[in-house]
């Protein structure tokens, strides 16, 4: 299935795809959960269940208390986590997130939505249909080469209603990295806070995104050359470094439409998000936020943009359990044996 945002400005039609593989949604559904009383799950490990999947297939994984490790990602899959923001249904908790990292994307047509990566995620060259929505970021996240030898690239990358909050990353760890050339790369509705942005290579289309952070560079900055190309426009950005300004107007990028500010302060989240960081409110706009109706056709910007734009009540879908079968008689000493069937809800 091909899903098309259609959006509309002065410059005429954008049209933004992202894939969803066809087969994706025709694969089997394997259902993953660390929690061993949950007999209805397929895998309690999430590397037995990758291994057990076919491609096309769909894995779910329901939230623990614990990382879910998965070292590389090499064939066409969909994987579906719990979501992110369900602050609003639960209290303070641990165990209510699918948490998943590090992991290595080298694969075509892969869709991941309702994770959060706590460790870096990677798209290794070669790559290509790679969609990654709605997925809540906590680590650094980069493409890269696969090999010194490697020339090929990544085509059709597509980061959409992301949240990336890299502020509790060390110094050295509070990247998005876009180092390899990258053709057909949308990067749109994302919120970033407090990361090192670098799109070095390519071409691009980013738009709707809030940045709130030290750096936004196009180009090979230390080279000084210019290597990434497309369009920025309607976002919303604060950098906060001296060298911002020099970093942010390089490269062949048309930049128009954004929201900008310069400063040697950090910017004061409350301007934008209601109590930022407070259980249960960190995704919501500030009635006055620069990124109230900022976007194309009046639409809020960041993950509350666009036809996708994020609800608080809207989860990704979890598996629909369409059949439960018990015997109601059972022998002297016999255990109860409960037959689950569970279908995608996509």
């Amino acid at each position: 299935m091909k899903t098309i945002l259609s959006q509309f400005n002065g410059l005429g039609l954008v049209i933004v795809a992202f894939l969803l593989n066809a087969e994706t949604l025709r694969g089997e559904v394997l259902v993953v959960d660390r929690n061993l009383s949950n007999d209805a799950a397929d895998y309690h490990s999430l590397p037995e269940a990758y291994g057990a999947a076919a491609e096309g297939d769909t894995i779910y994984i329901m939230p623990a208390d614990h990382v879910y490790e998965l070292e590389s990602v090499d064939k066409t899959i969909s994987i579906i986590g719990s979501g992110y923001g369900k602050e609003v249904f639960y209290p303070e908790s641990t165990g209510v997130d699918s948490k998943l990292g590090p992991v290595s994307i080298n694969a075509t047509n892969v869709f991941i939505s309702g994770m959060v990566f706590s460790r870096p995620v990677d798209v290794v060259e070669g790559s290509e249909g790679v969609t990654l929505f709605r997925n809540l970021f906590l680590a650094n996240f980069n493409t890269r080469s696969s090999d010194d030898t490697d020339l090929s690239r990544i085509s059709e990358l597509y980061v959409i209603n992301n949240w990336f909050d890299l502020r509790q990353g060390t110094a050295d760890a509070r990247d998005i990295q876009l180092w390899t050339e990258i053709s057909n790369f949308i990067f749109a509705n994302n919120v970033v806070i407090d990361a090192n942005f670098r799109f070095a290579r390519g071409d691009g289309r980013l738009f709707h995104n809030i940045f709130l952070g030290p750096y936004l560079n196009f180009g090979n900055v230390q080279q000084r050359e210019i290597r990434s190309s497309g369009h920025f426009f309607n976002n919303i950005v604060h950098l906060t470094r001296g060298a911002g300004i020099n970093n942010y107007l390089r490269g062949d990028v048309e930049f128009s439409n954004n929201i900008l500010k310069f400063s040697d302060e950090p910017p004061n989240l409350d301007d934008v998000f209601v109590n930022t960081g407070a259980w249960g409110h960190r995704y919501v706009l500030a009635p006055n936020s620069p990124a109230k109706g900022a976007g194309l056709n009046g639409e809020d910007l960041g993950i509350f943009a666009g036809k996708y734009a994020w609800k608080l009540n809207q989860q990704p879908p979890i598996p629909i359990i369409s059949g439960l079968d018990a015997p109601s008689i059972v022998g002297p000493g016999e255990s109860l044996k409960i037959s689950v069937t569970i279908e995608p809800n996509n």
